[in-house]
């Protein structure tokens, strides 16, 4: 999502509430986590 450019309000119902996931992907990534 993040290499594409794709939009965060185009996520899948199934992942939940967009704001939620942007807000685990700055937590994760804030503690050196890679999203590959």
């Amino acid at each position: 999502m993040l290499r594409t450019g794709a939009p965060r309000h185009d996520v899948p119902e199934r992942f939940g509430n967009w704001t939620t996931l942007t807000s685990r992907l700055r937590h994760w990534t804030a503690r050196g986590m890679r999203l590959e």
